[in-house]
């Protein structure tokens, strides 16, 4: 997961982020605004019919250090999302169960798999938003180097700077198209 662009790991890494929007792109327009944005219930929302294909572009883009073929981290995967059980225990009965959708949280692959399934989104919203992202403010010849600023996500928390209040309405509406998030601004 250290190949995904958009993806901060924590306070110190988003810090950084925000120190490198005030060198490159300041001053900001007088109307921008940050936008907050969380994702409802990410882990059972998940789509493998996404997330497993998003997982193996990335392990063919980045192979394993460790020369484990794709083909078996696949099946791995696979086995771990297809059988994935609670136990539920009372004093009378036993129950399993499974996630009908998504991914349950806790197992050891969860919150590296949600990584890599929302890193697809990432690039969903930086190449195909409806309102200008930070790099829109540079000369073109520029704003390729600084695509990376318009948007920072730690796992199911989204940031980005919108230009102006007025495109925040279009920005939220625009998130809701594979799952669905909460955008906060000021």
């Amino acid at each position: 997961t250290n190949h995904i662009p958009y993806q901060i790991i924590d306070t110190k890494e988003f810090l950084q982020k925000i120190s490198l929007i005030n060198e490159q792109l300041s001053p900001l327009p007088t109307g921008a605004v940050f936008a907050a944005c969380d994702v409802v219930a990410l882990y059972p929302n998940v789509n493998n019919n996404m997330g497993i294909p998003t997982t193996k572009k990335l392990l063919n883009s980045f192979p394993s250090p460790l020369n484990t073929p794709t083909q078996c981290v696949m099946e791995a995967l696979t086995i771990c999302l297809d059988n994935n059980a609670c136990v539920y225990v009372s004093s009378e009965d036993t129950i399993y169960a499974k996630p009908n959708k998504g991914t349950a949280m806790g197992p050891n692959h969860a919150c590296d798999y949600v990584d890599v399934f929302m890193s697809r989104l990432d690039e969903d919203i930086t190449s195909s938003s409806p309102v200008p992202l930070l790099s829109s403010t540079l000369p073109p010849e520029n704003s390729d180097s600084v695509k990376t600023l318009d948007w920072s996500r730690f796992r199911d928390d989204g940031f980005t700077i919108l230009l102006d209040e007025t495109h925040v309405s279009a920005f939220q509406n625009f998130l809701q198209t594979n799952i669905q998030w909460t955008v906060a601004h000021g």
